[in-house]
């Protein structure tokens, strides 16, 4: 088999420390459940942590508009 050679991602560091031909219970539920809900959980807060803070300087939405605007529109845009 011919070997790539892919330049500066070829080290060590990008070499793969698994060794094992099977993947465990624990790997699957890490790899393909539980890593991208945490990512994807993570990406959400602080996205919506900026529209909040968007909402309320840039557009300047008050106390009472404002927090009627902020509950509703999240439930009604799902």
């Amino acid at each position: 088999m011919k070997k790539i050679h892919l330049g500066g991602i070829s080290g060590d560091l990008f070499k793969t420390r698994i060794r094992a031909n099977e993947v465990t219970g624990a790997e699957r539920w890490l790899g393909y459940c539980l890593g991208p809900a945490l990512v994807t959980t993570l990406n959400a807060g602080v996205a919506g942590s900026y529209l909040n803070s968007f909402y309320t300087d840039v557009l300047g939405l008050n106390a009472v508009l404002g927090g009627l605007f902020l509950t509703l529109m999240p439930v009604l845009s799902k």
